[in-house]
């Protein structure tokens, strides 16, 4: 199993009472365990069941033909059968300043789609009185309901659609 993030799997759905709790000192190995149920299974519980875990560690490219997966740390994995679960990336906005260059948001700026972006969040709340939520759906309210908990005054930008 191979995944982007540098730890196993968990409960996203779950980010949203992180971000608004405020538990955890905002670094990342307090990251590991913010709560006791937040990750579905812990690091032993992948090689009990037979599962090698390449946790922080992308797929670059995948061989249909000879049956293997290339990673980014160069590692090339032959398999039997191959399950895709791709999950999602945040929506950014064609907006200018948000992206210091074609790969780094700029400072402030944030995604929220997985636990790094949530501890980052909640690192950089610490001393800052206002924010901006980009997107008034579940997420972008349940972000401005966050921050709030932070203190922060919320103000949540929404494309008028219709």
């Amino acid at each position: 199993m191979f995944g982007d993030e540098p730890h196993g799997n968990y409960n996203r759905i779950l980010l949203s009472e992180l971000l608004a709790s405020g538990s955890g000192s905002g670094t990342e190995s307090d990251a590991d365990t913010p709560m006791d149920d937040f990750f579905l299974n812990p690091w032993e519980w992948y090689e009990d069941n037979g599962i090698t875990l390449h946790a922080g560690v992308r797929v670059v490219r995948v061989d249909r033909f000879a049956h293997r997966v290339y990673a980014d740390d160069g590692s090339i994995v032959r398999y039997d059968k191959l399950a895709l679960a791709t999950g999602s990336r945040s929506y950014f906005p064609p907006m200018e300043g948000l992206w210091a260059d074609n790969k780094t948001l700029t400072p402030g700026v944030f995604g929220f789609r997985t636990l790094h972006d949530t501890m980052a969040m909640m690192r950089y709340a610490r001393g800052k009185r206002r924010a901006a939520v980009i997107g008034g759906g579940l997420l972008g309210l349940e972000a401005a309901r966050g921050l709030q908990a932070h203190g922060l005054a919320v103000h949540v930008v929404h494309a008028r659609r219709g």
